[in-house]
């Protein structure tokens, strides 16, 4: 083989071998642009769904407040629905301490109330 000959073989191996290494590397690029779009489409998704989350959260503190709100509310109606019961209770004992009689579905409504009154179960 000539020094030409061999020469050329060198060559053409080394041609050989970019085109592999560029084929390679094309490959490579390839690969790695396709991972870029599958990652984006994934974060996007993710993105979606953290900010249904985050909604989500916020729809549910605020309907905690409004209830809490409610809570309070409905616990000082609570409160003054007793305190009247308290005073109409005290209205009827003076009026029959007064010798004021009460309708006879009265008398038992009342002597209902008194027994609540010792063994409050509320």
């Amino acid at each position: 083989m000539s020094k030409e000959h061999k020469r050329l073989k060198k060559e053409n191996e080394a041609l050989k071998g970019e085109k592999k290494e560029n084929e390679t590397l094309r490959r490579n690029e390839a690969l790695e642009k396709k991972e870029g779009k599958a990652l984006k489409k994934k974060n996007k998704v993710l993105e979606k769904e953290n900010d249904v989350l985050k909604r989500k959260h916020e729809t549910l503190n605020q309907n905690i407040l409004q209830m809490a709100a409610e809570r309070t509310e409905n616990l000082k109606k609570i409160e003054e629905h007793k305190t009247m019961e308290a005073k109409l209770n005290s209205i009827i004992k003076q009026m029959q301490l007064q010798g004021r009689g009460t309708r006879k579905g009265m008398t038992v409504a009342v002597e209902n109330d008194d027994a609540n009154e010792d063994g409050d179960l509320d």
